[in-house]
């Protein structure tokens, strides 16, 4: 199994973003996506002054990887349900379910949406209006199934 992974971070114009950028040992597996610094955000209007840093990162991690990148995070899975991720790495553009993950550091705002890739495709092979019900039915509960476990290990 691997992990597609977008990740972000908000901290004080103040303070080092480094930080709480993504390992150094991971740093090939991610791509800077966005960056900004100074501008007025909606998650940090009542926090420093209402301007910030922002990163935000995309990767896909194996199993190891994403071990390493939670320990080093200290990212925690959320229950709440999310809307998914659109242009997840991995998936293509187009929408995934996701799982939400934050981070509680006092100095920062860290959020991570993860789409698990299983290592194995549903088998496609036939069409029929029968056997795609019986296909969307199984993935749904892959889905469920997934999600429990990842909440179960790192939530």
């Amino acid at each position: 199994m691997k992990f597609s992974i977008i990740y972000e971070v908000e901290c004080a114009m103040s303070a080092s973003i480094r930080q709480w950028a993504p390992p150094e040992s991971l740093r090939k597996s991610f791509t800077l996506t966005e960056r900004g610094d100074g501008e007025p955000s909606d998650w940090c209007s009542d926090l420093w002054d209402g301007k910030c840093k922002h990163r935000k990162w995309a990767g896909i991690l194996t199993k190891d990887q994403f071990k390493k990148f939670l320990d080093f995070t200290y990212l925690k899975a959320e229950s709440t349900e999310t809307m998914g991720s659109i242009g997840a790495p991995g998936v293509g553009f187009g929408w995934a379910p996701a799982i939400s993950f934050r981070g509680d550091d006092e100095h920062s705002i860290q959020s991570a949406y993860v789409t698990p890739l299983p290592d194995v495709a549903p088998d496609t092979s036939c069409e029929c209006p029968r056997c795609l019900e019986g296909l969307a039915r199984r993935a749904a509960h892959n889905w469920d199934r997934i999600r429990r476990a990842v909440l179960s290990m790192w939530g």
